[in-house]
């Protein structure tokens, strides 16, 4: 099985963590430029074969996800999450998929613990927009949140992600570079309009690929969150996040795949996830 290993990081100013971030990005983005021929038997990372399913078949992925976010001095934020999807590969380069996702939320530190239950339904599609040969391959993801239910308030069509993901082989390596947008829609409340803040982060990273049926990764992501706005007003502050991420595969079979990721940011932040590829 995949074992995942957690860097440790420090806090740090958001200027050293952009330049960081843009250091890495840089590099990364330089070396997916280079074109390398990889031997014909070399065996590909897992986690880059499960971005796309084959054509005519379908995936189930299930996966469990902790998390823990600093929300200030004082309080943090604790979100526990459970997540199912349905893949279908229609040709050998376009899939769909629907997701389904559910967790719990609490907030420790105060006198007082916070608690709720948040649940989504995802509609989406996967797109090989460039295949892997003498230039580096490219992915495009969208998702829609067709139903979004937190706080005992329901919405639809409540976001959207686009992911936009480019690698190339360097055999045995894997060099990867994701982009991600997150674009939540505005709703109102009773009194005032809300427009929640968009979101984006890039992730440049390295797979190994040890063997037909073990990968190892680790990559650094940098996000960004821009601050709500509820009736035209700011609220808070814009975020800024460097973390430090890593995680191991085993394939389990042909049609199995087990995967444990972990990741570790500025501020304290830090979660771990596992997850269940199994086609059909």
């Amino acid at each position: 099985m995949r074992v995942l290993v957690v860097f440790n990081v420090s806090v740090v100013s958001v200027g050293f963590v952009a330049s960081v971030g843009f250091v890495v990005i840089v590099v990364t983005a330089a070396a997916l430029t280079l074109g390398s021929a990889r031997a014909a038997a070399a065996a590909p990372p897992l986690n880059i074969e499960r971005l796309l399913t084959e054509p005519a078949r379908w995936q189930l992925v299930t996966a469990a996800d902790y998390r823990i976010s600093p929300l200030s001095a004082r309080y943090s934020e604790r979100r526990g999450q459970l997540f199912g999807a349905l893949r279908y590969g229609l040709t050998p380069r376009l899939e769909i998929n629907a997701g389904l996702r559910a967790g719990t939320r609490t907030v420790h530190g105060g006198p007082v613990r916070a608690a709720g239950d948040f649940r989504d339904v995802t509609l989406g599609a996967n797109w090989l927009l460039r295949p892997d040969r003498e230039r580096s391959a490219l992915l495009l993801e969208m998702r829609a949140q067709a139903q979004s239910r937190a706080g005992g308030a329901s919405r639809t069509w409540a976001a959207a992600d686009i992911t936009l993901t480019a690698w190339h082989y360097l055999d045995p390596v894997v060099l990867s570079l994701s982009g991600q947008v997150h674009l939540p829609r505005s709703y109102r409340t009773r009194d005032l309009r809300v427009q929640p803040g968009q979101r984006w982060s890039v992730t440049p990273q390295v797979n190994f690929a040890v063997n037909q049926h073990v990968t190892l990764l680790g990559g650094v992501t940098f996000a960004r969150g821009e601050p709500d706005r509820a009736g035209g007003v700011r609220v808070g502050p814009a975020s800024e996040q460097l973390a430090l991420r890593a995680g191991l595969g085993h394939g389990l079979g042909r049609d199995d795949t087990l995967f444990l990721f972990g990741d570790l940011g500025t501020g304290g932040s830090g979660g771990v996830s596992l997850q269940w590829y199994h086609a059909f």
